[in-house]
């Protein structure tokens, strides 16, 4: 399976927010995926731009299907995903 890069913009989403989100994870076990093998998150003008590294959009899949919970508690924020590119080199330093 090849690596697969996911990223969110999530207009008019607060830092509080951001660290609700990320905390709410940590206490529903979902937080520590190994399946997700990078994450990286910015403030981006009046919101947040999210980047992961996925093992496969199979895994990505797997771990949105199980956040239902998180989707109905900030459905007010929209967010735009793409989920279309194969990851094609990565360096870690």
């Amino acid at each position: 399976m090849k690596n697969i890069i996911v990223q969110f913009s999530i207009p008019n989403m607060t830092v509080e927010q951001y660290n609700q989100v990320t905390m709410d994870l940590e206490s529903a076990g979902k937080s520590n995926i190994p399946e997700r093998l990078y994450h990286v998150a910015a403030a981006q003008g009046d919101g947040w731009h999210v980047t992961d590294v996925w093992q496969s959009e199979e895994a990505f899949n797997n771990f949105a299907e199980k956040c239902t919970i998180f989707n109905k508690k900030w459905s007010a924020t929209s967010r735009t995903i793409n989920t279309g590119y194969s990851q094609y080199y990565c360096l870690k330093t």
